[in-house]
């Protein structure tokens, strides 16, 4: 049905194949979302915002937890060269999972309370159990669709998204209605992380089978170690500096004022993961395929790109700043005007980021690790002072957004010019060599 589609001069020649698979998990990914935007008005309606801060805390705390369960090791099962040591990753992932799932299991029940009490969750408090589920379950559907990766199986990943989609949606619903609390939202969100774990296992369970004898774990940690190492500490800097906010909100503020915050964050998710991946994915693409050789080329698309991410920044950001309250009341209903003031506070978060973010792949041509994570930390350290510090001289949480939200603003800027100055000083450096 979609021959003609794949017979497009993209798809053809020696990168046709990555364009190819890109296209086919875009395409999953966008149907997934499109389901997931054309619920939010229904499940706004079932639920309270209160019902909404305990799943944004409920999922920030899985996404900062997550990288620490498996040690960052599923990201390379896709990188040896021999399916053996590849499954020994997988083998290590899942003994991971399993030895550092339990160990969450044993902290949570005995801090839970405590912990969850401190962030103004109380209501999770009964359901601590299911945080560690989603905690295992999402990091295992990650173990397994490295594997798919691995394969260039890109269709059972496309599907598994709008099924993750379509059934964490339905659940939401039909448990709302039914079941008073949060817990519809908790359980819907599981599936939405983790959906198509079955269906990927069974594909591959054979496959598993015949090369699961003569393990080399061992070896694997060794050799992969930089995952655990590097990584792992770069990541849990951005998942701090994403997660962060949301939980700090609760803590300080209200659930209900974390389900206003953790719905408008959303919202700015839409474009974000619509326009600025899709972006970065193209610029990282057609400057690797350059390479430092020809700098001066990779400076022109550059600027280039720049220039045009601005004209599609202004336009989102001036129409999510002027309409944001509106639309939130049209869509979610009156209750919902706050987090229509935090879609307009933050259209300067979604401004920068999406100017910023593909230029930030530059770091990756240039090997500019140690910078990247510089970045991720005072990255985190802004939030933390913001969202820590602020709430105790009594600002309110839209004072405490707009100042998060310039910062982000001067933080992205900042690191831009960086980035550009480190390629004029690569330049350079080529030049006189």
């Amino acid at each position: 049905m979609l021959d003609w589609f794949y017979r497009l001069p993209i798809f053809t020649g020696v990168s046709g194949s990555v364009f190819r698979g890109m296209a086919t998990l875009s395409g999953g990914v966008l149907g997934g979302r499109v389901i997931g935007l054309v619920a939010i008005p229904i499940l706004t309606r079932i639920y309270e915002p209160a019902d909404f801060g305990a799943l944004s805390v409920f999922t920030a705390l899985i996404m900062l937890l997550s990288p620490f369960v498996s040690l960052r090791y599923p990201v390379a099962i896709p990188l040896p060269r021999r399916d053996r040591l590849a499954f020994s990753l997988v083998a290590l992932s899942f003994l991971l999972v399993l030895g550092n799932g339990l160990i969450v299991s044993v902290l949570m029940w005995m801090f839970a309370p405590i912990i969850l009490s401190a962030l103004s969750m109380e209501v999770l408090i009964p359901y601590w159990y299911v945080i560690v589920i989603g905690l295992v379950a999402s990091t295992i559907f990650e173990i397994l669709s490295a594997w798919s990766t691995r394969r260039k199986d890109y269709g059972p990943l496309a599907r598994a998204s709008v099924y993750q989609s379509f059934s964490g949606s339905a659940i939401k619903v039909s448990l709302g209605v039914l079941i008073a609390g949060p817990i519809g939202l908790l359980l819907g969100q599981i599936v939405s992380f983790s959906g198509g774990c079955g269906m990927l296992l069974s594909r591959y369970a054979t496959e598993f089978r015949g090369i699961s004898g003569k393990l080399r774990m061992g070896k694997a940690a060794r050799l992969y170690r930089g995952f655990a190492l590097h990584r792992l500490p770069a990541e849990a800097l951005l998942a701090g500096s994403l997660q962060l906010p949301v939980i700090l909100v609760a803590g300080r503020y209200s659930a209900a004022l974390a389900g206003q915050y953790g719905l408008a964050i959303s919202m700015i998710a839409v474009p974000s993961t619509l326009i600025v991946r899709s972006l970065s994915k193209a610029f990282y693409a057609e400057i690797a395929s350059i390479g430092l050789k020809r700098i001066g080329e990779i400076k022109a698309i550059t600027i280039a790109t720049i220039k045009r991410l601005l004209l599609v920044g202004i336009p989102i950001a001036a129409m999510m700043w002027l309409v944001g309250q509106e639309a939130s009341v049209l869509l979610f209903g009156s209750k919902w005007a706050e987090a229509g003031r935090f879609v307009e506070l933050l259209s300067l978060v979604l401004f920068s980021s999406l100017v910023a973010a593909p230029i930030m792949r530059l770091l990756d041509l240039l090997r500019e690790q140690k910078l990247l994570l510089a970045i991720n930390g005072f990255r985190l350290c802004i939030v933390l002072a913001v969202f820590g510090y602020l709430p105790s001289l009594n600002y309110t949480l839209f004072d405490v957004v707009f100042v998060y939200s310039s910062a982000m603003l001067c933080l992205h800027a900042c690191s831009g010019w960086l980035v550009l100055h480190r390629l004029n000083v690569n330049a350079e450096e080529r030049r006189v060599a």
